[in-house]
C-alpha cells in the first residue's frame, strides 16, 4: 500500500483506497443523503470535497457553490450571498428575500438547488457566534428536509456538504435529531 493516505488514491480494485474511494463516491451521488467531511486540515477536507465534487459534475452534471462561515456570518447575509451566487453563476432567478420569511426562504432554496441540480457546500462550520448558531439551525433543517424531498427530484443529486469536525456533527444532530440518519460523515485525511 502506498503512503498517501487521502482516501484519493486509484490503485486496484482490491486495495482498501480503492474500497474507500467507491463508498464515498456512493455517499457524494446517493440522493437525499447530506454529508459532512471533517478533519483537522482545511486544505486537505477542501480538496477531498472538491474532487469527488467534481467526479459528481462529470457522472451527473451535479454543479456546486460554496459558502464560508465567518464570525460575521448572519442569517440574512448568508441568504443574500447564496441568491447572488445562484443568480450569477447559473442564471438563476431567485424570489427576493425580503418578500420571503426566512423559513419560506429555505424551502425555496431546496427547490431551486433540486430543480437546477446544485450542491451547497458549507465551508468553516467550526465558526461559533450566536449569529451562525441560528443559521446552522436553519441549514440543519434545511439538509433534514432535502433528504426528506429528494425522492420527488429523480434526476438530481443536489444536497449540502457541511465541512467541519466532529462537534460539527454533534452540533447539527442536536439542532435536528432526525438529521443523523440522513448525513454521512467522512474523515479527510
Amino acid at each position: 500500500m502506498s503512503g498517501n493516505n487521502d482516501g484519493l488514491s486509484q490503485n486496484n480494485d482490491k486495495t482498501p483506497h480503492h474500497i474507500l474511494n467507491k463508498t464515498i463516491s456512493r455517499e457524494f451521488s446517493q440522493q437525499g443523503l447530506q454529508i459532512l467531511v471533517f478533519g483537522s486540515n482545511d486544505q486537505v477536507k477542501t480538496r477531498f470535497v472538491h474532487h469527488y465534487l467534481d467526479q459528481l459534475q462529470k457522472d451527473c452534471g451535479t454543479n456546486h457553490i460554496t459558502m464560508t462561515l465567518t464570525s460575521q456570518t448572519t442569517l440574512i447575509g448568508f441568504l443574500t450571498e447564496v441568491t447572488a451566487k445562484l443568480e450569477s453563476s447559473f442564471s438563476i432567478k431567485f424570489p427576493s428575500s425580503e418578500l420571503l420569511p426566512v423559513t419560506n426562504y429555505f424551502i425555496a432554496l431546496a427547490e431551486i438547488l433540486f430543480t437546477h441540480n446544485v450542491v451547497l457546500v458549507v465551508t468553516d462550520m467550526t465558526v461559533s457566534t450566536e449569529q451562525t448558531k441560528h443559521l446552522k439551525q436553519y441549514l440543519a433543517n434545511l439538509a433534514k428536509n432535502m433528504s426528506d424531498d429528494a425522492i420527488n427530484y429523480a434526476d438530481s443529486h443536489a444536497k449540502i456538504i457541511f465541512i467541519g469536525n466532529t462537534e460539527t456533527a454533534e452540533e447539527l444532530w442536536s439542532d435536528v435529531q432526525s438529521l443523523k440518519s440522513r448525513l454521512a460523515t467522512i474523515l479527510a485525511r
